[in-house]
Order: structure tokens, then sequence, then C-alpha cells
């Protein structure tokens, strides 16, 4: 190592404690119309100069045709060091897509990237950093999670990579959904250290996390931000006209093309990636029952079959149900996510019938119950699980397969059906473990007659949808999602909209004699209302005949066909094929991880060579393939760059002590061939992760009980409540957009509000008082501008960031059209 004294190498962090560069301070007067001001960003000091870290922008290019989005998403690195670095950065994809293509750009100079074994491309990699030449490597550590490595960049220069992948499209309720997640979120690493780093990031990899050093990236100091800004343009060829297209989680602008064609682009205020792009849109007309879609290749050919759930008596209705309702109060649900989840458990509970069984379990680093095994849903008690659920408060660790355990080994009354509510952001990290876990809990009850399904509801700016995804698919049932700006009783009521009609139950796909193999997913899912089935597969020989979809509702036999013709000619869309390898590489990965938990044989060496063999021949990076590429036109430096590690944002409303973050400022060493740790700031509390959390007080009866009797780690922070009804008779409307509807909407995002208290509370315990903010809805329903016009509170912030979160918020379009201004007042107080 080399000794980090003079120039370059003499590099301070510019954070408290340390130098901080010039940049707008937080404090300060409320701008108008809710403009807050620019966020310090982060630099280093080399020498007598201020430089920036390498990653200078993100540029996302989405194309939707179909069902299917191409994506493209450049990276450009500057070096503004007096020597060559590298530059190492973990960055999220979406769960489900497959890496297809990968090159480094380096001036006019584009270097198409190389497909190799995992260990073979690192070594390579590694060559070409000390033999001086700029090198990119590209690893999968999940499949949500990668990271990119850029050896040898020259100083003053930038340099591109270019990432590309193909994803299958959500659907639900008519609705596609397109998602680019922008964050890395903190993730809860159970198990003993072992003592090894087998990559950069803030823990040491442990017994039952052996990559977690290469999982936690450390984050931005509080109150500094990345220089990493992102563009982002969607552009969408539906084939059908457009309707309802809505961009819940950001400020965008539309251009339409015509009624069929239309692009999304990102709003420039909306650049800072610390929580995920959510697109959403509809298609004029009905549904098709049944789409095939081919493509023919050299040797094969591949098809993607979606097929529309049909239409079913509700009457015959799903028969007595057990609902187990499982809410994650750890950490990293403090503030707004806990809050999010505790009003869709309001809702949620409310909706229970009186012939239902219910119960309710909260995790952290321990588990608690409502009662001590199911119970009617009596008003008795409805009312004392939802002051179980109000007690609530965030602390610890997320030791999510003890709650799976609990909520899925016992026993399922007779006659009745087990849906499993979780209510997370999923922020773990043994993601293979609890996913097979799932698996076996829900085929052990199975085994048994009886029936058990899983549901995810992600909560918060950027969920771990790899592990709300998995758990939803080996649990067979449904993955649902409520944004931190979104009503979180959205995905309650699609829940209930899954589970209050009949859902068809054994699905199986008959091919007849059309030479189809290797179909996925595999076993096939139940069939929910609004939720197409999605079966990828491959064939050798082209032909005609008919697909039958069977499947039982309420016992009853269901058979969908469809009439599918498999061209023996080459043509069609290419990136079928690696949907379908995709598909393949997930379920071997699955059913290795099920077969591990369910303590069932495994040959795990003849998984990871089908893997490999499905990565390198069909060009996708899988946890044992990864890109590489190779710039050998030039020599830059002396093969020992000095290792830049590019922190993450910490995801927007999400508490960064209480969720175990490790904040770095800067993370510059000189480590050749591995990435060095820099320097931190002193707030890590990872290893305390595992104590405490629960934060809920038992309430005895009788012989009974709620949660564990005693009050597990609360957090000691004061608690922000925002009062909102009994100041509401003096809001302030112009405008025809009923008063009542402005309430009930301001009501739902309260809890907004609250977060921007609660963070005040950090530095003030006591801080309390009132503010009142003035904001103007649009033709649309969207809020174009907001400014606090009162404020009693001794920090200005609270009003800088509410009126910022108002700039997100949608009502009703008015009536009559034209504006409506509002100016309604709030009240703040501490609970304790």
């Amino acid at each position: 190592m080399r000794a980090l004294s003079t120039g370059v190498n003499a590099i301070r962090l510019l954070a408290a404690g340390m130098l901080l560069a010039s940049a707008p301070a937080l404090a300060g007067e409320v701008e108008p119309m809710g403009r807050v001001g620019e966020i310090p960003r982060l630099q280093a000091k080399a020498g007598k100069d201020l430089v920036d870290l390498p990653l200078k922008h993100t540029d996302v290019r989405a194309e939707i045709t179909g069902p299917v989005a191409r994506v493209e998403v450049t990276q450009a690195y500057s070096n503004s060091f007096a020597e060559p670095i590298e530059a190492v950065y973990v960055f999220p994809l979406p769960d489900n897509c497959a890496v297809d293509g990968f090159r480094l750009v380096v001036g006019q100079r584009v270097v198409e990237a190389d497909l190799q074994k995992r260990e073979e491309a690192r070594r390579t990699y590694e060559a070409a950093k000390r033999s001086g030449h700029t090198a990119a490597l590209l690893e999968q550590e999940r499949p949500n999670v990668f990271t990119q490595s850029i050896a040898n960049i020259p100083p003053g220069e930038e340099i591109r990579v270019v990432t590309c992948y193909v994803q299958d499209l959500a659907y639900d309720e008519g609705r596609y959904e397109f998602v680019f997640p922008m964050v890395v979120g903190p993730r809860y690493l159970p198990g003993q250290p072992t003592g090894t780093r087998s990559g950069t990031g803030s823990a040491a990899d442990t017994d039952r996390v052996s990559d977690a050093s290469r999982v936690s990236p450390f984050a931005w100091p509080a109150g500094l931000r990345s220089g990493n800004d992102v563009s982002l343009a969607v552009t969408i060829d539906a084939g059908l006209p457009l309707r309802d297209l809505e961009a819940p989680t950001h400020q965008t602008a539309t251009e339409r093309v015509d009624e069929r064609r239309v692009q999304v682009r990102l709003s420039d205020r909306d650049s800072i990636p610390n929580r995920d792009f959510v697109l959403r849109y509809g298609l004029a007309g009905k549904a098709p029952q049944a789409t095939l879609l081919t493509t023919r290749g050299e040797h094969h050919g591949f098809f993607t079959l979606v097929v529309q759930p049909p239409a079913l008596d509700v009457g015959e209705l799903v028969g007595q149900r057990e609902l187990i309702f499982v809410v994650d109060v750890s950490g990293s649900m403090s503030g707004l996510p806990i809050w999010l989840c505790q009003e869709a458990m309001r809702d949620a509970l409310r909706r229970l019938r009186p012939a239902d069984t219910f119960n309710v379990i909260a995790f952290s680093g321990a588990t608690a119950q409502a009662f001590p095994r199911p119970r009617r849903a009596s008003q008795e008690n409805v009312a004392d699980a939802l002051g179980f659920v109000e007690r609530a408060r965030a602390g610890g660790g997320t030791e999510m397969l003890n709650a799976i355990e609990t909520a899925l080994r016992p026993e399922v009354e007779a006659g009745r059906r087990r849906h499993v509510f979780f209510l997370s952001d999923f922020f773990v990290g043994n993601d293979e473990e609890i996913i097979g876990a799932t698996r076996a809990y829900v085929t052990a009850l199975e085994h048994q007659g009886q029936r058990g399904r899983v549901f995810s509801f992600g909560v918060g700016s950027a969920p771990n949808r790899n592990l709300s995804e998995g758990i939803a698919k080996a649990g067979k049932g449904a993955a649902v999602y409520a944004t931190n700006r979104e009503d979180p009783v959205r995905g309650v009521v699609r829940f209930f909209r899954q589970i209050d009609h009949p859902v068809l139950e054994d699905v199986s796909v008959d091919f007849g004699s059309l030479p189809v193999s290797h179909v996925h997913p595999s076993p096939m899912p139940d069939l929910f209302l609004s939720r197409p089935l999605v079966v990828h597969g491959r064939y050798e020989l082209g032909g005609q005949g008919r697909i039958v979809v069977r499947g039982y509702a309420d016992g009853r036999k269901v058979e969908i066909p469809v009439e599918a013709r498999l061209p023996e000619e080459a043509h069609g869309n290419a990136a079928l094929g690696s949907l379908w390898a995709r598909a393949e590489i997930h379920d071997l990965l699955a059913d290795l991880a099920y077969r591990k938990m369910a303590g069932l044989s495994f040959n795990e060496p003849a998984t990871t060579e089908a893997v490999t063999g499905l990565g390198l021949a069909h060009r996708l990076v899988t946890p044992y393939t990864s890109f590489v590429a190779v710039d050998r036109s030039r020599t830059v430096g002396n093969g020992s760059p000095m290792t830049v590690n590019q922190p993450v944002e910490v995801p927007e409303d999400v508490d960064g002590d209480l969720a175990g973050v490790v904040r770095s400022a800067g993370l510059l060493s000189a480590m050749s061939g591995m990435g060095g740790l820099g320097l931190m700031q002193g707030n890590a509390v990872g290893s305390a992760m595992g104590f405490g959390g629960l934060g809920l007080a038992g309430r005895g009866s009788g012989g009974g009980g709620h949660g564990l009797g005693v009050t597990f780690g609360t957090t000691g922070r004061a608690q922000g409540r925002v009062d909102v009804q009994s100041v509401a008779n003096e809001a302030v409307v112009s405008g025809s957009l009923d008063q009542e509807l402005i309430r009930q909407l301001i009501r739902r995002n309260q809890g907004q509000v609250r977060y921007c208290y609660e963070l005040a509370l950090q530095k003030d315990p006591k801080l309390a008082g009132r503010l009142a903010v003035r904001f103007v809805i649009q033709a649309d329903g969207k809020v174009k501008e907001a400014k606090v016009v009162e404020n009693t509170l001794a920090d200005p912030l609270v009003g800088q960031c509410v009126a910022a979160r108002m700039l997100s918020w949608t009502f009703p379009a008015p009536k009559a059209g034209g504006e409506v201004v509002v100016t309604y007042p709030f009240k703040f107080a501490t609970t304790q």
C-alpha cells in the first residue's frame, strides 16, 4: 500500500469534522414555491484543489414495445485527480432483467465487452489494471445488485460504460408498470463474521451472507449528496391507444407522438438518484385472453405466452380465510416507512370479514404476536390488533427468517386457507435463505393437505424487489407496492382484490404435440384476478397446435385454450431468447435454495455449471459470468491506480442511522487489487442491529396476552404527532375542488409531513408549533407550487421539507377545471 502523504495522496474528506466544500447551506428562509436550497455535494481535497468523486452522471434510455422493455444505462466517470484512478460502484438494476450487453467508451473508441466465467473475467480485469490499460468489469451480486469496476481512468478524462438489458413489464389490473431502481438500500446482514471481505463494502462477510461485503456499499454523510445526477427517458410504442399514464414517484415531462406512442422524460428538478422511478399506463380496449410472442434463432426458437385470467363467478368465493399480517418494525422502517405500514394495517384490519380469523406479527431483532393464535375478526379483536400496531416503534435488526417461521409453520385450521401478508422494505441481505424457506414452508403445508399463500407489500422509496417478488413467487402469492409518495391504501386494495376473488389453482400448461421444452416458471403459479400468467419456453421445430391452460377454481375444473403457431423460419424479437434464459436461470437457482432450506438432496456444482453455460450461451451476466472490456490501445499510469469506492445515496425517507447505514465521506484508498475502506464518519451502528427493535408494549388479558409483554429496544427518540383534523376548518380553499376531498388526501399524506417533523426532532426533541402551507393545484390535479406562509416552529427545515413533498402530491382534477389555491395548517407536537 502506498503511503497517503502528499499531493493527491494527502486526501482529506470534506465533511463534518473535516473540511466542507463551499455550498449553499440547508438552513435559511423558505424559498418561493417550495424550491429548497441545493444540497451540498461531497468533494475531496487533493493538494490545494477541490475535486469531485468519479461518477458524474447516469443516463437511462428505455424503449418499451408491447410487454418488453429494452434499456440502455450509460454511466459517465471523470477523473479530477492528478493520477490514474480505479472507480468501484455498487448499483441496482431490476430484479427480473437480463443483462445482455456491456461496452466501454474511451473518447471515440468503443470496446465491446467479452462475457467470461466470473473468475476468468476478474483475472482479465486485474491483469489489464496491472498493465496500465483502461478496463471495465461488470459483476452480478444479486439479481438486482451489480458491481461496476473501471480501472486506470486517466487524469482529466471521462470514461463511459454502457450496460444493456431487457425485461418483462409487470402487468396488473389492466395497467403496465415500468420500474427503474436508482439506489441500493441498506441491508441487514445476519450471521457471524467470517473474517473475510470479498468486496469493498462496509460489512464483513458472514456465515449466512457469504458476500455481505459486496452488497453493503457505504453511504454519503448526512446532509451531503452525490454529484451523480440521473437523466431518464422512456419511449413507449404500445400498439394500442395509451391511457392513464402516470409517474407517481417523480416529476416528468410527457410528449405524445400519437395516441399509441409517447416519450416520458425525468424532470431536471428530480435528478437525485435516491428512489425508484415508477411509470404506469394502461391501454384502450379489453386485454386479449392470450398472446403468444415468438422468435427463431439459429438452433432454437423461443416464445413468451401471456394468458389473462378468465372471468369467474365471484359468488363461489374463497371459503374460510386465515389472514396473517406480518409487519417489519426494524430500524430501516423508522419514520415514513413504518407510518405507511401502520396506515395500510388500519385499512386492512377494517376490511376483514366476521368469518375470517387473523393475527398480527411484528418483527425486527425479535418477533411478537398480537395474539397467541389467530382469532375471529370480531370488533373487539380488531380493536386490540389496531392498538398492537399503533404501539409499534422502529428499531433493531431484520430477522425475517424468524417471522417466516412464525407465520407459516403452524398448522392451518381445518377448512381454512392461510394468506400471509408481509409489510416491509425488505432491506435484508440473506435473500436466498428467506425465499427458500418460504417455499419450503408453503410446500410442507400442501403436503399436509393445507393451503398457504404469501403476499408481499413493499413500502418506501427503494424496496428490495428481488426479495419481495421472490417470497411472493415462492409463496404462490403476489407482490404489491406503495411508494413513499403514494397512498398505502392502494396496495391494501390490490391485496384484497386478489384474495376476495376466485383463484385458478394447480395451474398446468398442456402443449399437446408442439415440440416445447424447458418451460418456466416451474412450478406454475396460481392465477389471480387481473394478473396474467406469463410463460417462457423453448422449442426445437416449428408447428401448429393447441395450448391448453388448466386449473381449478373452488374445486371446479377450468380450461383456457390457445391456438398457437411456432414458426420455423428465423424472425421476431431476439430479446425473447434472453428472457427465456433469464427465467431458466431463476428457476435453477430458486430450486437450489429451496432444496437447501427443505433439507433435500441437491447438486450445487451441477446447478453452477448449468447457470454458467446458459450465461455464456446467451451472453448474460449471472452470478457466475461477468462482462469485461479492455482498451489495449494505450498504457495509463504504473498499473497501481488509487481506488475510489463511490458511495451511494441513502434511500429517500430512510433513517440511515436506525437502518444501520455506515456512512463514508469518499472512500479513497491506495490499495491495489482491492478497494480500501477509506475514511468514514463514526456513526456506524451495523454491529448493533441484531439487538432490540420491536418497541411494542404487551398487554395481558387473562391467560392470553399481546406481544411479548415487554418493550424491546425503543429508539429513545421523540415521536412526532401531526394534527391535520382539528385545524381543518381553518383551511382556505379557492377553486372548484371539494374541501373534504382535499382533507382526505392530506390525511393520507400526513405520514410524509410527520417524517419531515421527525427529522427535525432529531436535533430538537422538544420542537413543536404550527405551520401553514399555501399550494396551487393544477387542472390535472398535480401540485405546481407550494410555499410556507406561517411557521411558529424554530426550525425552518420542516417547512422546506413539507413544501417540497407537496410538489409530488396529486389531487382529483377540479370539477370546473382551472387552478385551486389551498392554504392548509398543520399542528406539530411530540408524543414522548
